[in-house]
């Protein structure tokens, strides 16, 4: 399965057509932003629960899964939610990209 990176909204789209976000932060409010992150980065989720005091404003459910989690993140915390935010997307991309030299040897 091929993916592409689309820089506008960060997603990711795969050959089959199927779009998922990874992880997004954008402003909410004069004071706060919000910060969404993809259900299948579980380990990035987990740290945020055990590491921050932040809120879960929303769940995002499909077929009765849950698919996403938003969190409202303080504006005194806007660095941290974007080391966040870059961390899950840098490493979704990254394996995303397929080395030539890989598909030489496989076959």
């Amino acid at each position: 399965m091929s993916k592409v990176k689309c820089f506008e909204n960060q997603q990711i789209i795969s050959a089959e057509g199927m779009t998922a976000i990874t992880a997004e932060l954008w402003r909410q409010t004069d004071s706060t932003f919000a910060l969404y992150v993809d259900a299948v980065h579980e380990r990035e989720i987990r740290n945020i629960k055990r590491s921050r005091d932040w809120d879960i404003t929303a769940t995002y459910q499909k077929g009765g899964q849950v698919v996403g989690l938003q969190w409202r993140v303080p504006e005194s915390d806007y660095r941290a939610a974007k080391r966040i935010e870059k961390r899950i997307n840098n490493s979704v991309h990254d394996s995303a990209i397929e080395p030539s030299f890989w598909r030489e040897e496989s076959g």
